[in-house]
Parts: C-alpha cells; sequence; structure tokens
C-alpha cells in the first residue's frame, strides 16, 4: 500500500474536488494500491504550496497565482 497525504486549500469540500473523495472511498484507490489521506493547510504551519516544497504532501491543491511574485499581484 502506498500511502499518499493530499493537501486542499479550503477547510470545508468544494465541488471541483468531489474526484477527491469519489476516488478516495474504499475499493477505489485501495484497489489500486492507495491509501490516499487529505490535510488541510495550517496557516500558522504555511500553505500548501509551502508544504509541498518541503516536502510534507505529496499533491497540493492552491491557487496559481502563489506562482507569481507579490509584486505581479498589486
Amino acid at each position: 500500500m502506498i500511502d499518499i497525504k493530499v493537501m486542499q486549500e479550503y477547510f470545508h469540500p468544494r465541488p471541483n474536488s468531489a474526484g477527491l473523495y469519489f476516488v478516495r472511498e474504499p475499493g477505489w484507490s485501495w484497489d489500486a494500491g492507495l491509501d490516499v489521506a487529505f490535510a488541510l493547510k495550517d496557516s500558522g504551519h504555511g500553505d500548501t504550496l509551502a508544504c509541498l516544497v518541503r516536502p510534507e504532501v505529496d499533491f497540493g491543491i492552491f491557487p496559481t497565482n502563489r506562482f507569481l511574485p507579490e509584486e505581479a499581484m498589486s
């Protein structure tokens, strides 16, 4: 069994992550040999991108504007 940790950028499920929850159900990921766990961002610990860089999670969902320098956002 391979452990996979996915960090989401929000505290409640959104429609665009329905597929993640579906695959996590026993029978789908388990048949593929995957144990999928979700993690939520902790503002005191860093956002999803920071956790991916460290690497504390395997996959992460975050706003794409996080790739832009802060100057480009203002």
